[in-house]
């Protein structure tokens, strides 16, 4: 049995897409209320580190290969499907690539390596928790963005996959 390009560009679309909703939704429920519990000094600092383990070859597969999958899958749908499907995929790739990888981008990251340079050793308690609700707040509502940018890429993708 051979399997079309169509199909498992297609696969690998949902797959990815997926994996990503699957990460930010497992973070919004379980480590975002965990986060709340614990003082200033020790979410800062588990942030840090948390924020330079992710970077590893893995995630950027997942992360970053999920972008040019879900635009060669839109031009697949184009190519060789239903114009509903086509225009789905368009949705779904949209809403990724502004809801998921631009607020990334431009929200997350920049506050991530602000963080990180940030010598938090010497800072007073004040100032833990003066950056401490800076950072936190902010960070929380752009990932709260892509938590439900990336599940709803996520089920329109699957939607895709029954039409």
């Amino acid at each position: 049995m051979e399997i079309s390009n169509t199909i498992l560009i297609q696969f690998l679309s949902v797959l990815l897409s997926g994996l990503v909703a699957g990460l930010f939704f497992g973070w919004q429920v379980s480590v975002i209320p965990g986060n709340k519990l614990v003082t200033n000094d020790s979410y800062l600092e588990t942030m840090q580190k948390i924020n330079r383990e992710i970077l590893n070859p893995l995630f950027y597969l997942v992360f970053i290969g999920s972008v040019p999958v879900l635009i060669i899958n839109t031009v697949y749908q184009y190519l060789q499907s239903s114009a509903t499907s086509f225009w789905i995929s368009v949705a779904a790739a949209i809403i990724h690539l502004v809801g998921v990888f631009m607020v990334t981008g431009l929200g997350n990251v920049p506050m991530n390596n602000k963080l990180d340079k940030q010598n938090l050793a010497p800072m007073s308690e004040h100032d833990l928790a003066k950056f401490r609700l800076w950072y936190e707040s902010k960070w929380n509502s752009f990932h709260t963005i892509r938590t439900v940018s990336s599940i709803l890429a996520f089920a329109l993708l699957v939607v895709t996959s029954f039409i």
